[in-house]
């Protein structure tokens, strides 16, 4: 709340406050760290995602979809659409998932875990046509830390047209939509 509020030249309290409205009303979703202790899941701090990709380019003030397209945050975007993609399908089909990222010491990460039956999916967002294996990193790492047992299935939600397999068994998907899991 400090970093937002000195951001935006406001009190961290004021910053909390805004917050706090602006989740209520739906417009953006604080994603928490996914750890199996609950106490770290609260010392942890959330990743902050507009729930709507549109107003957040918005903001950003682009002016077009190829000066978006052309810039250095089209990745960050992307990731919240991807997010709030599946933020929607839970809300509509599953309210039981639990929706997490994340992130180990090292600051290897995945951008998006969904938590089905105490068992993880993890799905990275990679805005790219042919994602590869070496963008697999963060997958690759959360399964070192956990285990295979715990991680059932594992995705890139990117802008492929037809979905690929990687060698680790990781299915490239296209991420303008959502798709049907395969757990």
């Amino acid at each position: 709340m400090s970093e937002i509020g000195r951001d935006v030249g406001i009190s961290p309290t004021t910053a909390k406050q805004w917050l706090s409205v602006l989740q209520a009303s739906n417009q953006i979703i604080l994603l928490e760290p996914y750890y199996r202790s609950l106490g770290k899941r609260i010392t942890k701090s959330p990743k902050l995602y507009f729930t709507d990709s549109e107003l957040a380019s918005f903001l950003m003030r682009f002016q077009s979809p190829q000066s978006l397209w052309n810039s250095r945050e089209v990745g960050t975007l992307w990731e919240t659409y991807v997010i709030g993609q599946w933020l929607r399908w839970r809300d509509w089909y599953s309210p039981h998932v639990s929706l997490w990222y994340w992130q180990d010491r090292l600051g290897n990460e995945v951008d998006l875990l969904l938590e089905i039956n105490q068992r993880l999916i993890a799905i990275e967002c990679k805005i790219s046509n042919r994602p590869t294996s070496s963008q697999l990193k963060g997958i690759a790492k959360l399964r070192d830390f956990y285990g295979e047992a715990m991680i059932v299935a594992s995705y890139i939600a990117s802008i492929t047209e037809q979905p690929y397999k990687l060698g680790d068994g990781t299915l490239v998907q296209n991420g303008w939509r959502v798709w049907e899991l395969v757990i």
